[in-house]
């Protein structure tokens, strides 16, 4: 990390400039409300909510008697693990882990399953009396 652009909240503390000057970084701050200036960052969040909405509503459709505000968390965190895992075009058809890490990491797509879908315990060692499990 060369530079860091961000708001006048944490990052102005002292010993967060103290650590910067130490690694030879700078820092710019944007305006109060101007979102538009850390424009990468927004564009992630923005595109994170709208995957985690769209998986809720799916959801909601799908099973509403299970849906609950309560699994915003859950559609985020996937949301974002699929961002994280998905091949891009404009780098190679390498995915954001592969460029992170520099290794060639390619995600196992029938280990992603649809956000909301329910699912039963098929093996009766699971089964066991009372919820308890591995018994």
């Amino acid at each position: 990390m060369k530079h860091y652009h961000a708001d006048k909240g944490r990052f102005a503390e002292t010993l967060f400039l103290g650590d910067i000057q130490s690694k030879n970084q700078s820092i710019s701050y944007c305006g109060v409300g101007a979102h538009f200036q850390n424009g990468i960052a927004e564009k992630r969040i923005r595109d994170l909510q709208e995957s985690a909405r769209t998986m809720m509503i799916h959801a909601a459709h799908k099973w509403p008697e299970a849906h609950s505000v309560a699994l915003w968390p859950y559609a985020i965190r996937l949301a974002n693990e699929i961002l994280n895992c998905t091949p891009r075009t404009d780098r190679n058809q390498s995915s954001p882990v592969e460029g992170f890490s520099r290794t060639r990491v390619r995600p196992k797509v029938k280990n992603f399953h649809h956000f909301g879908c329910p699912v039963y315990v098929l093996s009766p060692r699971l089964q066991t009396a009372g919820g308890a499990v591995g018994k």
